[in-house]
């Protein structure tokens, strides 16, 4: 029972170290180098601001009761979150993207509102990408990466033509 106890204790405080609530926090998880953070100030506008990968713009903020109602511009895509609560994570997810992206509001004023965005810090297609190249490299023996080809008029290989993908239905 108690090393249970102990596994759900250790298992809050790494779950509740992911949200940084000042800009001391903010700056020591992103010194971790797992993703890519934006501090964003929005006052209450009828226009988008940007903040890392998406847009925000504030409907609403409501200090007495710490909430705030958001319009968020992801893709070319128009979502609305009410009634976000402070320090609560609003995540969705992108196509391109192994993880969600993540908006925290730290502070809430009237009609203003302090917080990030927390994005991956790599997209799929960069991921596969680097995949790719290790693969590659770790193909290739140290003997044959350091030799020279013996006639310099020699042409290297072209890569594979590229083959096209089906698009989704």
């Amino acid at each position: 029972m108690a090393g249970t106890q102990g596994d759900l204790v250790n298992t809050r405080t790494e779950l509740s170290g992911s949200i940084a609530h000042t800009h001391d926090e903010l700056v020591l998880l992103e010194k971790k180098g797992e993703r890519n953070y934006v501090e964003f100030d929005i006052a209450k506008s009828k226009q988008f601001r940007r903040a890392g990968p998406l847009e925000l713009r504030l409907k609403k903020a409501n200090s007495k009761h710490d909430f705030a109602d958001l319009d968020l511009l992801v893709d070319d895509r128009n979502l609305t979150q009410k009634h976000v609560n402070l320090y609560q994570p609003v995540l969705f997810s992108t196509p391109d993207s192994p993880q969600p992206v993540e908006v925290v509001i730290n502070s809430i004023a009237k009609d203003h509102i302090h917080g990030y965005v927390a994005a991956p810090k790599y997209r799929q297609s960069e991921l596969a990408s680097m995949s790719n190249t290790a693969e590659n490299s770790a193909q290739q023996s140290p003997s044959q990466a350091n030799q020279q080809p013996a006639n310099s008029n020699q042409q290297p290989q072209q890569p594979a033509p590229r083959k096209k993908l089906p698009l989704p239905q």
